[in-house]
């Protein structure tokens, strides 16, 4: 149903006149009457009936109104929450490998929480694949993630050597050697739903990830 049908049956019921609301809401008599027929259509059931030379909502027509003064509220909150103008506010969910996390996205939220603190970030902890599938709406993959601690104790068993990030404390046993070719960065990507990104809770925390992240530079490790 219509939105704008709706006000006018709210309307209707406010002012209990058609020539009224046609003067609130600056239409006709005329298109007053068949926008209400035309709601009546719509939800199967006449919402008005004749009482004298005036007109008073139906049982249905007065419970329609009442849900219309919750509906047109949404609506109106929903409109005024995806306006590009719009003050941030919202709860973010973000899906994210641990040291993104703790290195990129936790000093973001200590400073939203006090520049912007009707925005709120909820932190789900996933590698990139389990995340990717998390968004799309399909089940998680299972064993498809990478733990950094077991690639650091495979190193320290002698099973080969691997990459972590500069800022990770190796464990005992793995001796960080620097690289000089290639020079490799570990580069981080955010992920939204089409769309979303002009959702003004996340697209602040978009832009605060893209000013405040830059590719670092990975570190080989080996025994």
């Amino acid at each position: 149903m219509e939105t704008r049908r709706l006000r006018v049956l709210l309307e209707l019921s406010r002012f209990g006149s058609m020539a009224a609301v046609a003067d609130v809401l600056g239409s006709t008599t005329s298109t007053v009457s068949q926008q209400i027929a035309a709601l009546g259509r719509e939800v199967g059931t006449p919402l008005v009936e004749p009482d004298g030379r005036r007109v008073r909502l139906t049982p249905a027509g007065r419970r329609l109104a009442d849900r219309a003064v919750t509906i047109l509220a949404a609506v109106e909150a929903a409109q005024l929450d995806l306006d590009p103008e719009a003050e941030p506010a919202g709860v973010v969910r973000v899906c994210g490998y641990a040291t993104a996390i703790s290195g990129i996205l936790l000093p973001l939220m200590l400073d939203l929480a006090t520049t912007h603190p009707a925005v709120r970030v909820v932190v789900h902890e996933h590698e990139p694949e389990e995340a990717l599938a998390l968004l799309a709406g399909t089940p998680s993959p299972h064993g498809a993630a990478d733990s950094l601690d077991l690639v650091a104790q495979m190193i320290v068993a002698g099973l080969g050597v691997g990459l972590l990030p500069m800022d990770r404390t190796p464990l005992d046993g793995v001796a960080v050697l620097p690289l000089s070719r290639p020079d490799l960065h570990v580069r981080a990507y955010a992920r939204t739903r089409h769309g979303w990104d002009r959702w003004p809770p996340l697209a602040l925390l978009l832009d605060r990830l893209t000013r405040s992240t830059s590719p670092e530079p990975a570190d080989m490790l080996a025994r």
